[in-house]
């Protein structure tokens, strides 16, 4: 479960500030970190893995929406500056995890397992096509 959990808005400033620690800041000193390899090799793909969350708002996910939301925007500026290494964000649509279940409290809706949303990852890996969010669910099966 992330920082913030499920729940109304956010009331105090503790749950976003923690959130945006561990999921934007940290997110950004894990790349900022590995950036020179990819850079020397002229070569490499960021991947920004992303809930639905991310791309909108949904008020049972608060202030963590804007914490997933900050690593994809960071992807897709790196995209955006440079070509090595390239910035992409994948949305795994709602799969089947706690987070899910306790940001959508009552819905029992047939949702993917992880295992099977994965396989659509490397798609940007191996295409390498230009900067953006792709939702793993919509892939044709033949690109995963």
């Amino acid at each position: 479960m992330s920082a913030m959990g499920a729940g109304p808005p956010v009331r105090s400033f503790q749950g976003p500030r923690q959130a945006l620690e561990v999921s934007a800041v940290a997110a950004l000193g894990l790349v900022q970190g590995a950036l020179p390899l990819p850079r020397a090799a002229r070569a490499g793909t960021v991947i920004a893995v992303s809930p639905d969350a991310a791309a909108g708002a949904y008020g049972t996910w608060g202030g963590c929406g804007a914490s997933k939301a900050a690593p994809e925007r960071l992807a897709a500026v790196l995209g955006w500056r440079s070509r090595s290494p390239s910035g992409r964000a994948v949305g795994p649509g709602e799969v089947a995890t706690d987070l899910c279940a306790a940001a959508v409290p009552g819905d029992d809706g047939p949702r993917p397992e992880p295992v099977r949303v994965v396989p659509a990852f490397p798609r940007p890996l191996r295409e390498r096509p230009s900067s953006g969010r792709y939702e793993a669910s919509a892939l044709p099966a033949g690109l995963r």
